[in-house]
């Protein structure tokens, strides 16, 4: 499938974020789906990045990923979701 943007946000510098969100993911997906937030600079530069590997298919999950402060630099953030083993994606989230 490869990986897509779901949600961007401009940051506020020395704010703390972390990704949670309930999701489902139906099985399929032969291999780990996996949610990133990646931290860039006005230039579209990525700078930094957190993410959480999700392996729990047909049921839902909660989803959280470490605490990041966004770095001085940083003027957006876009969260990715990347699911690599599949043809196809069919979740929520």
């Amino acid at each position: 499938m490869g990986a897509i943007v779901i949600l961007f946000l401009y940051l506020q510098i020395y704010v703390r974020y972390r990704l949670h969100a309930y999701t489902y993911i139906e099985e399929g997906a032969k291999s780990a789906t996996i949610f990133y937030i990646k931290f860039f600079t006005e230039q579209k530069k990525e700078i930094y990045q957190i993410s959480k590997v999700v392996k729990i298919y047909n049921e839902w999950t909660l989803v959280e990923t470490d605490e990041a402060i966004a770095p001085e630099e940083a003027t957006y953030a876009e969260i990715w979701l990347y699911s690599g083993g599949s043809q196809y994606y069919n979740g929520l989230f």
